[in-house]
């Protein structure tokens, strides 16, 4: 008789960061920056991180994806867009919103990830505001559960 051998696959762990204290620097006009200075959401105790502005996977499995990002400038509407980035390749952009001063910009996505996968978050703005605020709040994070 022969005895059929499953390998196990870790099933992913939910996880979350929120971002601490103000962009440094600012996000520039025409460009894409990376969000840093993270710290790890209380609410998500299984998060791993690498480094202080990513989430690293340590599982295999379909997960929901949110990304959030509070923007604070001067008084006007500025297009703004934001992005998530699995192993420094784009898998989701949210979409240029015309957005004022101190505005929440998010949204959820489905994907699979892998053990080891290295996510990001970026953020963009117009070329009418020469720089971009980003606020420390629990209303910018990067965050994944089922």
């Amino acid at each position: 008789m022969f005895q059929i051998v499953r390998p196990t696959v870790k099933k992913i762990s939910p996880m979350g960061m929120l971002k601490s204290g103000t962009q440094s620097p600012e996000i520039t006009s025409e460009s894409w920056g990376e969000l840093t200075s993270f710290i790890t959401d209380p609410a998500y105790p299984s998060t791993i991180m690498s480094g202080t502005n990513k989430l690293f996977s340590n599982g295999t499995g379909s997960v929901n994806v949110t990304a959030s990002v509070h923007w604070t400038s001067q008084a006007g509407t500025y297009d703004r867009n934001i992005r998530v980035k699995i192993d420094g390749t784009i898998v989701w952009t949210k979409g240029v919103q015309s957005l004022t001063a101190d505005s929440v910009q998010s949204g959820t996505f489905n994907i699979s990830l892998a053990a080891g996968q290295i996510i990001s978050l970026e953020a963009w703005t117009s070329s009418i505001q020469t720089r971009a605020g980003i606020q420390g709040t629990s209303n910018t994070f990067l965050r994944w559960d089922y």
